[in-house]
């Protein structure tokens, strides 16, 4: 699928013409609203024509604006293992959390490593905008993680800027998520075959500080359930003790090490690969949702997010999709005259 927009002429609707079997051109009188989420919004912009030049010349499509931004910026929630101790007692169940919404455990870092959350954020403020980015990547991209860069420095030291988040429920055992990861990945047309599927790179961990994060959640979790002040502590045999990672992952290397190989990428929250930011930070979208250089062509899903938001992505599309509505509500009125 790909978008083409066109002035219809005199009154009436937009229409649909088949050309040969399965394939249809769309005539838009007002404007195309394109939802098809982080992952396939890019891919259809990106066949459409609306994409870096250098990538839509590999992939022999026709250049209709150079848009460095669509595919880039990709952020999702990363699954992080949980902890698990050997009990010495079974917990009673408790109807609330069997049955009803559950509960949700949202940390910031100054609550999950105290001693350690001030080195963290200045170490990665320390860090070059693209010194972990995907190699080759235009300016206008890293211009933009710059101003991602110094955000996420001050939300780092904010107790309310959540970096951790763990279900309490039904599920036998926290899974806590990283709700803030550091690194950004891509969504790509796969240049063999560009009507296919496109490639999706996470590059999670590409940035080194996004392990560390995660190992101190972990030493979090340690002292949430055993540690001298945690009434959970009366439930764990501590003869046994932890059955996963495990006592032989204590150190900082041996925890990411571990967490290399489990820790799981994508939580399906993908954002961020038509972000709404000024075109000279590799943004897509203008505060009008509108893609830029393009007449009549707006997107709204969670690929316009800058940033992925600390809460289900689902909340945030509703509260998007109200303003969207209003937007292109707005556009589209004439106001005649007299």
């Amino acid at each position: 699928m790909t978008l083409k927009h066109t002035k219809g002429k005199g009154k009436g609707k937009g229409k649909i013409h088949r050309k040969g079997s399965g394939k249809r051109l769309i005539r838009a009188r007002k404007e195309i609203v394109l939802s098809a989420g982080a992952i396939h919004t890019p891919q259809i912009l990106q066949l459409s024509g609306i994409d870096p030049a250098s990538l839509l010349k590999q992939a022999k499509i026709p250049v209709v604006v150079d848009l460095p931004g669509v595919g880039a910026n990709l952020q999702d929630y990363a699954y992080q293992p949980a902890v698990q101790f050997n009990l010495n007692s079974t917990l009673p169940p408790i109807e609330a959390f069997l049955f009803g919404p559950g509960l949700n455990l949202m940390l910031g870092l100054p609550g999950i490593s105290p001693t350690r959350y001030q080195s963290l954020a200045a170490s990665y403020l320390s860090q070059s905008p693209s010194e972990f980015l995907p190699k080759h990547i235009h300016p206008t991209i890293i211009a933009g993680y710059a101003q991602q860069q110094r955000l996420y420095t001050a939300g780092m030291l904010d107790k309310n800027f959540a970096f951790s988040a763990t279900g309490v429920g039904a599920l036998p055992v926290p899974a806590p998520q990283l709700m803030h990861g550091l690194s950004r990945g891509t969504v790509t047309l796969n240049l063999s075959s560009p009507l296919s599927e496109p490639i999706v790179d996470y590059r999670f961990a590409s940035n080194p500080l996004d392990l560390d994060i995660v190992a101190e959640n972990i030493k979090f979790y340690r002292r949430f359930y055993t540690g001298p002040d945690s009434t959970l502590r009366q439930y764990v045999n501590l003869t046994l003790g932890e059955s996963q990672p495990g006592k032989g992952y204590q150190s900082d290397e041996g925890l990411k090490g571990w967490l290399r190989e489990n820790l799981v990428p994508s939580v399906y929250h993908p954002s961020g690969t038509a972000a709404k930011m000024a075109r000279e930070w590799g943004g897509v979208v203008n505060e009008g949702l509108e893609v830029y250089g393009v007449k009549g062509l707006s997107v709204v899903d969670t690929s316009v997010f800058p940033t992925i938001p600390g809460a289900a992505t689902s909340m945030t599309v509703y509260a998007a999709a109200e303003k969207a509505a209003d937007l292109i509500k707005a556009r589209a009125v004439v106001v005649v005259g007299f």
